[in-house]
């Protein structure tokens, strides 16, 4: 959706930074932690367990 609202984080990778996008989902989730790096922790555990159920 070209109106939808997204944001632009740094991360620090092992090998230097890693951007990422931060759609809707994303700021929910801060909404309940402000941290960052916790809301990208649930992200990695979903896409995980999606990966792993087939889904």
């Amino acid at each position: 959706d070209a109106d939808e609202k997204v944001g632009v984080m740094r991360f620090e990778g092992k090998l230097g930074p890693d951007y990422r996008l931060g759609h809707h989902n994303f700021f929910v989730i801060t909404r309940y932690n402000r941290s960052q790096n916790y809301a990208m922790s649930v992200f990695e555990l979903a896409e995980q367990i999606a990966s792993a159920t087939g889904n």
